[in-house]
């Protein structure tokens, strides 16, 4: 068996992609009929819309949003707004989604989930009962899910075998992850865990001083954020005299 199998052979890795179906949800807080004593006004206040399913991303367009493909996103107008503003202050009557300027959705909440990649536009109208308006919109930019990559640590000098390594005591022995993979971008950031004592780094360097078996835990992190974790079986033999 050749070092290279050997090496994948003993991998056993927990992938787990972080990607942006699992952000947690945003929320737009804007500004006008939601603002204490105030009056929505034609087309100048925009409603605060809640977001959730979808990550707020910081760019020249203010409201702004990334998920992915076959994740649901709800969009909903902020339930404060639904309640009179002041005694004897307008309510909302009506509410009036639309999606890409085609389609016509009403109600306080809508949901979309979409099943290709692009940039979608949401617009919201909401009437008040004393008959004014107010609009808002905001961009949802969709993405293909992200994939987790693949931690691949390698030892030496070492002396590989089908359920580990061996390494000698006292001896520094450099631990590399430049062998992890990523099939849809590149892994970014690596981190060792040698029986507790944590290093990050592509590549470190270690000395176990003591012998007996041992557990040293690679984690690695994509450019989306996505992490996957490979555990590599060590034992600690004695120098040959």
């Amino acid at each position: 068996m050749s070092p290279s199998h050997s090496r994948r052979h003993v991998l056993r890795t927990a992938a787990s992609a972080l990607t942006t179906g699992g952000l947690a949800s945003a929320a737009l807080t804007g500004t006008g009929a939601a603002d204490e004593g105030a009056s929505p006004r034609n087309d100048t206040d925009e409603p605060p819309i809640a977001v959730h399913g979808a990550e707020a991303v910081p760019s020249g367009w203010d409201d702004r949003y990334r998920t992915i493909v076959g994740r649901e996103v709800r969009f909903a107008l902020a339930r404060m707004t639904t309640m009179v503003v002041r005694p004897g202050g307008p309510r909302v009557d009506k509410c009036t989604w639309s999606i890409d300027g085609t389609v016509s959705l009403s109600g306080p909440a809508v949901t979309r989930t979409w099943t290709t990649t692009g940039t979608h536009e949401i617009g919201l109208t909401v009437a008040y009962s004393d008959g004014s308006v107010a609009r808002r919109s905001l961009r949802v930019d969709v993405a293909e899910p992200n994939e987790a990559p693949l931690a691949v640590p390698d030892v030496y000098p070492a002396r590989w075998f089908d359920d580990g390594v061996a390494v000698t005591a006292g001896e520094i022995v450099t631990y590399d992850a430049t062998g992890s993979e990523d099939d849809d971008g590149q892994v970014v950031t690596a981190t060792w865990d040698f029986d507790g004592y944590v290093v990050d780094g592509m590549v470190v360097e270690h000395e176990f001083r003591r012998t007996g078996p041992k557990t040293v835990t690679l984690s690695v992190t994509d450019d989306d954020g996505a992490t996957a974790e490979t555990e590599l079986f060590v034992y600690v033999e004695r120098p040959d005299r």
